[in-house]
């Protein structure tokens, strides 16, 4: 057998896994959305203190330009994640470390507050907590710098800790703001013992097929896609050939993040460009985090891939329209924004079942009093009533899938 066959002969030994079924269907879909109780999920990934500051350019190099809002928030790829899925109702446990200081104790108080086991969470005598330094401009985008303090303290010794947490669980998700040596760690266990594996290879970087061997699903972002095929992604077709490339090194299901676009997603060599939610950004970050952790959850509770999809685009739209990273979202404004976004796939069953009148004034209604009592922005507000009419009209009409 080469080597390109072995690749993938191994990145399809869990595809058919419990709760983990990542073909999108091709066939049309208004769909009822049975949830299940999620399989447990491990993160393992980096605990920041992000320090935002709010812009309204981008300094060039030797300018010093004024800010006009500032501010401190909990979050690292690995904490943004685990809390997006926490918040979305996995059953999680998250590998990390922080510093041995005040900032580290807050943020595992916080993590716990979120239905996150923080006892594989290790404080680093003689380190600080990573830092992120956040320039935020006034059209949403963002630069980062980051410190990784006590990140760079997870060892392969501290997975090897954690071996019997990650071989029960269903899926093991990771990013790249850990040591890489870890990464791969983490990944020979799971994958010796039939759990799924997701990667988000954030930061951009060249990874080995040694590690990509491992793994199930990855989402990867334009920029990361490129570091990772060579291929530029610029268009659909584009991001078709990117996702080949991966693919061929053995990944079952690959989901390439595309901005405002929406994302490409492809399994098993079958691909569309899912739309995402129009929204007006606030700022970018942590929205792909948030994606990544609520897609995962949905995963878990036994969701279709393109259903799993659109929760994580409903997820990400409100991460995008609030200024804030996950950790310091109000866990309110999450619940009941997630909570109607998961609605929208039954809306049409509800609507033939019980009239589309009743059906939309329970929407309003709904819309009505989760505004009030979380202060959504407008934009926001108005995405969630609109889909959920959108998704009675559509499929009591017999238009077909709300993604199409």
């Amino acid at each position: 057998m080469c080597d390109s066959d072995r690749r993938r002969s191994e990145g399809q030994h869990n595809k058919e896994k419990q709760g983990m079924r990542h073909r999108i269907p091709v066939a049309r879909f208004p769909g009822i959305l049975i949830m299940k109780t999620a399989g447990k999920l491990v993160v393992l990934g980096s605990i920041n203190a992000d320090h935002i500051l709010n812009l309204d350019a981008f300094p060039t190099p030797g300018e010093t330009v004024t800010g006009h809002h500032y501010q401190v928030a909990f979050g690292g790829k690995g904490a943004n994640q685990a809390v997006a899925a926490g918040r979305s109702g996995a059953n999680i446990a998250f590998i990390a470390c922080t510093g041995d200081d005040d900032i580290g104790e807050r943020v595992r108080r916080q993590l716990e507050s979120d239905n996150i086991d923080v006892a594989p969470i290790r404080a680093v005598a003689g380190e600080s907590t990573g830092v992120a330094l956040i320039f935020v401009n006034a059209e949403g985008e963002n630069t980062i710098g980051i410190h990784a303090g006590a990140n760079a303290a997870l060892s392969v010794a501290q997975v090897d800790a954690e071996k019997e947490r990650v071989a029960g669980a269903q899926a093991l998700l990771m990013q790249l703001e850990s040591p890489l040596e870890s990464v791969l760690a983490a990944a020979k266990i799971a994958h010796q013992n039939q759990t799924s594996v997701i990667l988000n290879p954030a930061p951009a970087r060249e990874l080995p097929d040694e590690l990509l061997t491992l793994v199930d699903i990855i989402t990867p972002n334009e920029t990361e896609a490129e570091k990772l095929t060579g291929v530029r992604v610029e268009s659909d077709d584009d991001a078709a050939k990117a996702a080949k490339v991966l693919h061929d090194k053995g990944i079952g299901t690959v989901i390439i993040t595309l901005g405002s676009r929406g994302v490409w997603a492809s399994s098993e060599g079958e691909g569309r460009r899912v739309p995402g939610f129009k929204v007006q950004v606030v700022d970018t970050i942590a929205a792909g985090d948030t994606f990544n952790g609520a897609l995962v959850t949905a995963l878990l509770e036994g969701s279709e891939l393109a259903q799993a999809i659109r929760f994580a685009h409903a997820a990400a739209a409100i991460a995008h329209s609030l200024n804030r990273s996950p950790l310091a979202m109000q866990s309110a404004i999450i619940s009941y924004t997630l909570t109607v976004a998961m609605l929208i796939p039954v809306s049409g069953w509800l609507a033939d079942r019980f009239g589309t009148r009743k059906v939309f004034i329970i929407a309003v209604s709904l819309f009505t009093l989760g505004s009030l009592a979380c202060a959504l922005s407008n934009s926001l507000m108005e995405l969630v009533i609109f889909r959920v009419i959108q998704g009675i009209g559509g499929a009591t009409a017999a238009s077909g899938s709300l993604l199409c």
